[in-house]
Parts: C-alpha cells; structure tokens; sequence
C-alpha cells in the first residue's frame, strides 16, 4: 500500500467515524427531546418511545 493510499484510507476512517458519531450523539439528543415532550403532553410511555422514532424514521426515509 502506497503512503498516500494509507493517508486516504486514514481519511476516510476518520471522516466515517466522525460521522457516524455525531449522528448518534444527534438522535439520542433527538429522542430525549421528543420522547420528553410527548410525555408531558400525555401520551402513553410506550407511546412516547414510539414517537421520536416515527418522526425520526419518517425524516430518514424522506
């Protein structure tokens, strides 16, 4: 492997990791807060951890 082959590869994990990271800090954050807010608004505690994940799965599938 050439050393500017293992510098790209090394870009490329880093730049993966790094998004995939800050995609997951980004729902957590996300599902706190809309898991959260259909509690106090009176929703169910199932149907409160179903919320978050169709309002998010609907923006991941659009």
């Amino acid at each position: 492997m050439s050393p500017c082959s293992r510098v790209d590869a090394c870009i490329r994990w880093t730049t993966t990791a790094s998004v995939n990271l800050l995609a997951v800090i980004a729902a957590v954050v996300s599902y706190r807060q809309i898991h959260e807010l259909a509690l106090r608004q009176g929703e169910s505690e199932l149907g409160a951890a179903l919320v978050p994940l169709a309002v998010d799965g609907m923006i991941v599938a659009s």
